[in-house]
């Protein structure tokens, strides 16, 4: 779960700054290209501002919707999926009659077997 919600999150975030970018390509593109004229002066500016239309900024915008969007699709199924997968766990878990602490104890040892062998301590 815990990485599902970045996923949700920032999938949200690019899905509202690509269809913004769509929205005010125009605008978009002129600040760039003043900002360019500023930069690299106005004859620069004016051939770099030829080169650019308003069209590939939306392009780059829809891209990053496209992006946003997967992302939310990947964040939902993985938080259904873990959530699904817990729901399993728990089951089995009823089944063969082993507690949350069991299963936690069984976990700790082994993981403090590895770190013991690793730090010099371990058998």
């Amino acid at each position: 779960m815990s990485n599902a919600v970045p996923l949700i999150v920032i999938g949200g975030d690019a899905l509202l700054g690509g269809v913004l970018i769509v929205i005010f390509r125009r605008r978009i593109r002129d600040l760039t290209v003043d900002e360019e004229k500023t930069l690299f002066g106005q004859k620069v500016g004016e051939t770099a501002g030829k080169l650019q239309s308003p069209f590939w900024v939306g392009v780059a915008g829809a891209g990053g919707a496209v992006l946003g969007v997967i992302m939310i699709v990947a964040g939902a199924t993985f938080l259904l999926s873990s959530q699904a997968g817990s729901q399993v766990r728990s089951e089995e878990a009823a089944l063969t009659g082993e507690s949350f602490g069991e299963r936690s104890a069984i976990l700790f040892s082994m993981w403090g077997n590895r770190t013991g062998a690793v730090m010099g301590r371990g058998r």
